[in-house]
């Protein structure tokens, strides 16, 4: 029985393979349409549950959409956190401390989300192949692991419910400062035509002098570049889809043209 199961798992293993054209590194040269349809023939050919590949869709998708999530939360807590500076000329060493200290925090984040990723990773492997015996489980997936959340649903969640639900289903101590982040983002916003950052809960509107807030927004994009980059190894990090969000997006590019406009107007 058990070595039918196995025998199984590994002749569908490599017929998906194969019909995802997946080399030795694990990525497909096929588009998401062949890989969705093989995705489900395996699924079925092993005999996971009915639920398993709307549940690979999800994982998919929050590793698609969580770093695009992230890079705008970060790019608007370096702001946070440079809300107190308000003269140039004085805090250039005190800002520069304070936005070592940002992306430290930043990167503590990214790196408490790739773990805590790779723990739902593991609850779906030992939920898609149930079927196997308990001692192949554990020696597969280990004994830690986050069980994905049962998402009722007509359309793929949104970033924030994502993030929510890893703020949720995983242990706390597991995303302290990404934790923080998030619960601090939420809570403020960048006006597209004033040089402030409001905190939307007190009803604060807090005056960033143009010349801090250029420097804070060369520096962000720097650094949340960076880091990402640093991580372009893991899967669940799509660099390439990252630079083209910083290089395309509505709300990156607003402050990039006011920051231009600005720093033209300064040389001018």
């Amino acid at each position: 029985m058990i070595i039918d199961l196995c025998v199984n798992f590994i002749s569908s293993t490599i017929e998906y393979c194969k019909d995802t054209q997946t080399d030795k590194e694990g990525n497909s040269s096929c588009p998401d349409s062949v890989v969705n349809a093989a995705a489900q023939k395996f699924f079925k050919n092993v005999g996971s549950p009915p639920s398993t590949f709307s549940k690979w869709e999800l994982l998919e998708d929050m590793s698609m959409q969580l770093p695009l999530y992230l890079s705008f939360c970060f790019y608007e807590f370096y702001f946070y956190q440079s809300k107190e500076f308000s003269d140039p000329e004085d805090s250039d060493n005190q800002l520069a401390i304070k936005l070592d200290k940002t992306k430290q925090i930043a990167n503590k984040a990214i790196q408490e989300y790739l773990a805590c990723m790779k723990l739902v990773e593991k609850g779906f492997g030992r939920e898609a192949f149930n079927f196997l015996p308990t001692w192949i489980l554990n020696g597969a997936y280990g004994h830690e692991f986050v069980s994905m959340p049962k998402i009722k649903m007509e359309s793929l969640p949104l970033p924030e419910e994502y993030a929510d639900c890893l703020i949720n289903e995983c242990p706390k101590a597991k995303l302290e400062n990404f934790r923080l982040v998030i619960e601090k983002v939420r809570n403020i916003a960048l006006p597209s035509d004033t040089w402030a950052i409001v905190e939307c809960e007190k009803q604060k509107h807090t005056l960033i002098p143009p010349e801090i807030f250029a420097k804070v927004h060369h520096r962000a994009l720097k650094d949340i570049s960076h880091l990402f980059r640093q991580y372009a190894d893991d899967y669940h990090i799509y660099k390439d889809v990252i630079d083209k969000n910083f290089e395309t997006h509505e709300f990156f590019q607003i402050h990039k043209k006011r920051v231009e406009e600005y720093e033209q107007h300064q040389f001018n």
